[in-house]
């Protein structure tokens, strides 16, 4: 009787704070409404507004639920064991430490967009914009956050992206305990710990490792809810799963594949137990739909950009023809994957232990293989289908689950080498750790690379601070003019168009040019990549690890 009393008055006073409160007074309370935002934030507000009284509407539906219809089941133990703890425990200090590591060092153009665009916006402002997908919103909120407890810098912009890192190792952890056992789940722990992709993520002040983590989580708690039928687990599945989906929206790919390992448990759950599974579902995904809205209800307007309002200098961007194919997108994976593994050869081992440890998978009919199946093959007809662009990045949140699998393959692979060389039970499992463990060498191997600039326009900059000399004049084009400019606070010259650029050079004195990108330069601007490969000689180039971000320092030939 408390219970539902209780849930009725949360009900009542969400309801009627939903219609009474004016939505000018909530968005008010926030943030100063800006002219050019007004209506927005207004409608927003009104969206926000109608989310609370759904939410009214849930309290009191669910506080006169009969409990008998989701029946909580007694917690059923994972495969985990006190030594891999302690061992998990050991990988995640290790994990933050290196990952802190030039933590301050060689920022790119996306953080560096966030830095400028968002970084100086009150938590308030923050939560109400959106006006471009480079805004992860709770990335974005917790960076800002960083900010205010440790300062202004590179560092503590990137932080959240090193505790979600470290956090997204021990749900990989957990995860791998539910699908395989806990001595998998300590190895795939050890492979991200010295990954050169997964140290390189989580010293990007993006939202990569933090839809990692949420997608970890989550998927935790729904293979979880499934087994144990348990109503708390479905709640925090609904909460982590929309956290994922305010981090960035490319989380609906993972809610796909869990949407479909839960239908396949219906199916497979007997006949007395499956309305208490579909219930269970009803309530998780119900949670996380609604969280969603709710998170979003506030920038609704923006996303979908009602009135035509633009905000944001990244609205427009220059799409590049050659990031919309498929092809190049798997070309650029594997190009990563050398970078992590030292060779092709390499390469073409690790797909194939990845294949034996799927087939596995897919024999016991482990969720696994659909939660990293539907979602990267789901991910990529919507990209392709909207006509965006087809980054990497944007499927880094399978890489726990890959990693899952590449161990299960080693250990298969180990069984196989046991077999052959007539070992006894007691010793054939060795040999599976030992494949991981060389393999986790190797991957090792490659993580200094991780520790140099992503983009190195710090160097670009003292190397020209040398060399200027009175009378020479510094241009920059394409995605080099933005950082100079809003980041580094340089007054050197940006051109748009080859007219812009042959007037500078009319002047008299020494042209230097500063270019990154050359694939984008080349969509934007073909014409000033012309003149740059035919009137310009390139004086240096400072690599970063950025596929394709060098900074091209080139000097007008006379």
């Amino acid at each position: 009787m408390n219970r539902i009393s209780l849930t009725a008055v949360v009900g009542v006073l969400l309801i009627v704070s939903g219609f009474l409160v004016p939505s000018a007074m909530l968005v008010g309370s926030i943030r100063t409404i800006p002219p050019n935002l007004s209506n927005q934030l207004i409608v927003g507000g009104t969206i926000f507004r109608v989310g609370l009284v759904v939410w009214g509407l849930l309290f009191l539906i669910v506080g006169s639920w009969p409990p008998s219809k989701l029946r909580t089941q007694a917690s059923i133990p994972t495969h985990s064991s006190p030594f891999g703890s302690a061992v998990l425990i050991i990988l995640l200090i290790t994990a933050f430490l290196m990952r802190l590591y030039q933590l301050n060092r060689g920022i790119w153009f996306d953080e560096i967009a966030t830095y400028v665009s968002y970084m100086h916006l009150s938590l308030g402002e923050i939560l109400t914009t959106y006006d471009n997908q480079n805004n992860h919103l709770l990335y974005t909120l917790l960076a800002r956050l960083s900010f205010l407890i440790f300062g202004e810098s590179v560092w503590s912009l990137r932080l959240p992206a090193v505790l979600f890192g470290v956090g997204s190792i021990w749900t990989v952890y957990l995860f791998s305990c539910q699908v395989a056992t806990w001595k998998e789940g300590v190895l795939a722990a050890g492979f991200l710990t010295f990954s050169y992709h997964h140290v390189w993520f989580s010293q990007n002040a993006r939202g990569y490792t933090a839809l990692l983590f949420w997608t970890m989580l989550s998927s935790w708690f729904l293979t979880r809810a499934l087994r144990e039928a348990n109503v708390g687990l479905w709640l925090m599945y609904g909460i982590t799963t929309a956290l994922g989906m305010m981090t960035h929206l490319t989380m609906a790919f993972g809610v796909v594949g869990q949407a479909i390992v839960y239908l396949a448990s219906m199916s497979d759950t007997e006949q007395k137990h499956r309305r208490e599974i579909f219930l269970g579902g009803l309530l998780g995904f119900a949670v996380a739909g609604l969280v969603t809205f709710q998170l979003y209800s506030l920038v609704l307007p923006q996303l979908f950009n009602w009135y035509g309002v633009s905000v944001s200098p990244w609205q427009g961007r220059i799409a590049v023809m050659p990031w919309k194919n498929p092809i190049w997108m798997v070309e650029e994976i594997v190009n990563s994957l050398n970078i992590g593994l030292g060779s092709g050869v390499l390469v073409v081992l690790a797909m194939s232990v990845f294949g034996v440890g799927l087939i596995d998978f897919a024999r016991k009919k482990s969720p696994i293989v659909i939660l990293f199946i539907v979602p990267v093959i789901s991910g990529v007809a919507v990209i392709m289908g909207l006509g965006s662009t087809l980054l990497p990045r944007l499927f880094f949140f399978a890489i726990g689950f890959a990693i899952i699998v590449v161990v299960r393959g080693l250990m298969l692979c180990g069984d196989l080498v046991s077999s052959r060389l007539h070992l006894d039970r007691a010793r054939a499992p060795l040999v599976g750790v030992g494949l991981c463990l060389t393999a986790i060498i190797v991957s090792a191997i490659s993580v200094p690379r991780a520790y140099l600039p992503k983009q190195d326009y710090q160097g670009a900059l003292e190397f020209l601070r040398e060399k200027q000399r009175p009378g020479d004049v510094i241009v920059t084009v394409g995605l080099a003019a933005f950082p100079y400019q809003r980041f580094y606070k340089v007054d050197w010259q940006q051109v748009a168009s080859l007219e812009e650029l042959t007037k500078v050079r009319s002047r008299g004195g020494r042209t230097w040019l500063v270019y990154t990108m050359p694939i984008v330069l080349q969509s934007a601007h073909p014409e000033i990549m012309k003149s740059i490969q035919i009137d310009f000689e390139a004086v240096r180039e400072f690599p970063g690890t950025l596929n394709g971000g060098n900074i091209v320092v080139a000097l007008a030939k006379s």
